[in-house]
């Protein structure tokens, strides 16, 4: 059995990306376990300047940048993922709460889509798709996207909560009656 071989270079570069990994997810389990994080930091920072394409180590530099306050670092870094990678769901899921946060609801609706048009399992976006909606004033989009939700809710609470929004638009925008309509129910009733 003669299996075709492969040039030593080629070997390298797997046996690289394989050990870049790896040193990834170590650097990331220090920082998220708490075991000396800014060093964690510094060896994800370094992967980052041997790789300046490395989506993963941009994405978790942006996560951590954001969970320290740093909220122009991790713009930066979310950025910089789709610059490298257009559809990457979680750096359009990170911009997307970023962007609610700074009322920009249209950006976070585009956002929110794109997360969600790249990989379903981001359900929640249709929820804050329905919520910017809501905040820029258009209700009907705002249900749609609400009804679209209901079904990924995960308890009866987060169901009942989207109903009642879906409710409170509905009755926001339903026609007027005249009072002479209203006196004539309330005589009937």
């Amino acid at each position: 059995l003669f299996l075709p071989k492969q040039p030593a270079s080629a070997l390298e570069a797997v046996e690289e990306i394989g050990m870049e990994d790896i040193e990834l997810e170590q650097a990331v389990q220090m920082v998220q376990m708490g075991q000396n994080p800014m060093e964690g930091i510094l060896k994800i920072r370094s992967i980052v300047e041997k790789d300046s394409t490395n989506v993963e180590a941009h994405l978790w530099l942006g996560i951590f940048s954001l969970q320290s306050g740093q909220t122009d670092k991790a713009k930066d870094r979310f950025e910089t993922v789709l610059n490298l990678e257009p559809q990457q769901p979680e750096a359009h899921w990170q911009l997307g709460q970023m962007s609610m946060q700074d009322s920009l609801y249209a950006q976070a609706v585009s956002h929110f889509e794109t997360a969600y048009a790249s990989d379903t399992n981001y359900v929640n976006a249709l929820f804050f798709i329905g919520k910017s909606y809501e905040e820029l004033g258009n209700s009907n989009k705002a249900i749609e996207y609400y009804d679209r939700y209901l079904p990924f809710a995960p308890d009866t609470v987060v169901s009942n909560r989207v109903k009642y929004f879906i409710d409170q638009l509905t009755f926001l925008f339903l026609p007027k009656q005249p009072a002479s309509a209203l006196e004539a129910v309330e005589e009937i009733g």
